[in-house]
Formats: structure tokens, C-alpha cells, sequence
């Protein structure tokens, strides 16, 4: 895809894409009370109109008529419903797979596969429903200390399941993490997610790095994606006014991509890096941008 076609896709879809950062809980919620286009040009994104940008400030709740618009975005996974508490759920609308997440914090997600057997079995259906009760009612800023957490409107999305299944088990698709820091990018690629997770770190180049945050060194190479000039190519449109940003990316069948979000401090700033000669390397690399 030239960039000529992708600038207009990403003008096209930013609608879609903002409401997924606002959603996320990943934008900047010092900047979350601004309006007027003066205050919106501040941020320096000036190659967005302020009509759109403003997008990313709309309260959670406006954003319901803007439904299928957010599902005509072709980077994002369909979004089936919103929902302030479990009780709003109508299970009946939605399709036979399909994801719950809460929206403001970490690891509030629920996989559904087949909906009659989750319906069906009352004691995986109720602690399913109890886990996303607690979510909503966790204020994430309290563990992390990560302060954009602080005031997001918890809710829960309903989305399109991206897992696989091979007999009978869900396979979570590897996960791409775009560390991006200016022109620099490092990707973090997650496989075996909830089997035996692994890790690797590549250059732009998909040369692998000897660096480990979190997850041991996957054991086994991981193929090069077909679509690698794209995820770069989206990460630095999305990261190119901010000095640090990480892009996350999920794919099927290795050429469908999907945006899974944007984070701007992974793990609260805490998760240590080895060697540690990389920990000061990486940070070197994060120029604050006046």
C-alpha cells in the first residue's frame, strides 16, 4: 500500500481509531478537557483537523451513534457493544463468538466461543460475569500509578473474537508491540500466549535483539510478517508527535491486521529490562517533544 492510499484510509478511519484510543483509556488525560481549536492545535497534530481530533475527547457515552462508523475501520476488530455494567448485556444481539473487555484497566477480558455453551453453563457464565464486575469497579490508577488512568469511565465492549481454534482449544494470535521512540522502532513480538508465552525483539529490519522484558526468548523463530512495512508505516503515523508511544498489532492468517491499542506507559514505567545496559539504551532513545 502506498502512502499516498494509506493517508487516505487514515484520514477515512481516524474516527474509528480515536474512538479506540479515547475507549482504550490510552490518551492523554491532561488533555481530555480540550475543546476549542486553538487548545486542540496545541497538541502539535496539525495535520488532523480539529473536527476529528476532537473526537478523541467525546465522553464515552456520545460515541454510542457512531457505532457502525467505528466498524468501517478495516485496522480495528468490530465492536458489537458498549455497556456500563454486565446487567446492560443483551446477549441475544450478539453472534455466536465474540469478546468482553473492560475498557480502563488491564486483563478484564472474557473469550467467548460458542455463546449457547457460555449461556448454558451457569458457573462458568456467573464467575465470568463477577470478573468483569470487579474490572468495573477497580480503578487501575490505584495499582499502577499510571495517572491517565485515574478518571476513564469504566465500560464493557463487546468485540470480534480474533482467537483461532484448534481442537477445541482458543489459540490467542501472537501480539506485535511496536516500541516507538521518534524514527527509532523496536518491535516486542508475544507468541504462545497462555501456553508457554515467549518473547523476541527485532529491529526494523526483523533482525532479533538479545533483550528481555517480561518474557523469556521464544525458542523457535518467528516468521517475519508479510505486512511488517504497513505496521511500521501506521506506528509512525501515530507516534510521530509523541516522544515515546508503543503500537500494538494482532494478525490472521499473517496478513489481516488488527490494532489492538496504543500504550504510552507500559507496565507504569516498572518492568525491568535485561540486559541492563538496554534499560539505559532504550531510555536515551525517548526524546520529550516541546
Amino acid at each position: 500500500m502506498d502512502s499516498v492510499s494509506l493517508d487516505s484510509k487514515h484520514s477515512q478511519s481516524l474516527d474509528s481509531v480515536s474512538y479506540s484510543n479515547r475507549l482504550e483509556s490510552k490518551n492523554l488525560d491532561s488533555v481530555s478537557n480540550l475543546s476549542d481549536s486553538n487548545s486542540l492545535d496545541s497538541i502539535n497534530l496539525h495535520s488532523i483537523d480539529s473536527a476529528t481530533l476532537s473526537l478523541l475527547f467525546m465522553p464515552i457515552d456520545d460515541i454510542q451513534d457512531k457505532l457502525f462508523e467505528t466498524n468501517t475501520c478495516e485496522f480495528l476488530p468490530k465492536i458489537y457493544g458498549i455497556y456500563k455494567n454486565v446487567e446492560e448485556i443483551d446477549f441475544t444481539l450478539l453472534p455466536q463468538s465474540f469478546v468482553l473487555k473492560t475498557n480502563h484497566d488491564c486483563g478484564g477480558v472474557v473469550l467467548v466461543q460458542d455463546k449457547d455453551e457460555f449461556l448454558n453453563n451457569k458457573k462458568v457464565f456467573q464467575e465470568s460475569m463477577d470478573k468483569l464486575r470487579k474490572h468495573l469497579n477497580t480503578n487501575y490508577y490505584t495499582k499502577t500509578r499510571e495517572w491517565h488512568y485515574n478518571s476513564i469511565e469504566p465500560r464493557v465492549f463487546v468485540e470480534e473474537m480474533l482467537c483461532e481454534v484448534k481442537g477445541g482449544k482458543i489459540i490467542i494470535p501472537n501480539d506485535y508491540k511496536f516500541h516507538c521512540f521518534g524514527d527509532k522502532i523496536f518491535s516486542e513480538t508475544i507468541i504462545d500466549r497462555g501456553i508457554d508465552t515467549r518473547c523476541t525483539f527485532f529491529d526494523e529490519n526483523w533482525n532479533p535483539i538479545k533483550v528481555k522484558i517480561t518474557y523469556d526468548f521464544a525458542q523457535k523463530p518467528i516468521e517475519k510478517p508479510k505486512v511488517l512495512p504497513l505496521m511500521l508505516e501506521i506506528s509512525r503515523k501515530f507516534s510521530k508527535d509523541l516522544g515515546y508511544l508503543r503500537c500494538d498489532f494482532y494478525l490472521q492468517n499473517n496478513e489481516i491486521l488488527h490494532i489492538g491499542e496504543l500504550t504510552f506507559t507500559p507496565g507504569g514505567g516498572t518492568l525491568p529490562i535485561s540486559p541492563r545496559e538496554y534499560d539505559k539504551k532504550l531510555g536515551d532513545l525517548w526524546k520529550i517533544k516541546a
